[in-house]
This record gives structure tokens, sequence and C-alpha cells, in this order.
């Protein structure tokens, strides 16, 4: 039987590994109880990810897709990663060009 708590430290071993990945992370928002005094049974993540380059970007998506569920099968919890790109697309990043930039 897993306790509840193991939700609460799968939630935060996978913001760690996921910082550890790439720097250019950023949580947005969680969402787990509406009560203070209440643990969770279900967590939900949301957040940005930055990369300089559109291969570096599919290298972290792809790093993620692998790390999710490796943790959280270790925590014997259940998760998947749904980049919601129907409700936000992905953009490439955006590259100056190096005669505009240099001043």
């Amino acid at each position: 039987m897993i306790h509840r708590v193991a939700v609460l430290l799968c939630f935060f071993c996978i913001i760690i590994s996921i910082t550890i990945i790439c720097c250019c992370w950023f949580v947005c928002w969680s969402q787990g109880s509406d009560a203070d005094n209440i643990i969770p049974d279900r967590v939900t993540l949301g957040g940005t990810l930055r990369a300089l380059t559109h291969e570096h970007m599919m290298y972290l998506k792809e790093r993620i897709e692998e790390v999710v569920p490796g943790v959280v099968s270790a925590y014997r919890c259940n998760g998947t990663v749904d980049w919601q790109l129907d409700k936000h697309p992905y953009y490439p990043p955006t590259v100056n060009d190096a005669g505009a930039a240099a001043f």
C-alpha cells in the first residue's frame, strides 16, 4: 500500500529531476488539494520550458518524457506528460541576427 505522502514525494522528485536536466524550467503552478490540512492523492504540475535552439528543446522534451515515467514508477504512482499543444502551441526559440544584435 502506498500512502498519500508518496504522491508529494514523487511530485518534488519530479521537480528536482527536471531541474537537474535543464535550468530553463519554470514551475508556474501546481494543484493538489483545496484544503491546507489534506495530503492530496493527486497532484498536477504545470510550467514552461525554454531552450536556445530547436534541437535542444526537442532533447529536453524527450528527456522529460523519459524521466517522469521513471520517477513515478519508483514511487509506485501513476503519471503522464501532457504538453497541451492544443492550448499552448510550441514556439521555436527566437535567434537574433548577429549583425543587428551587435551595437
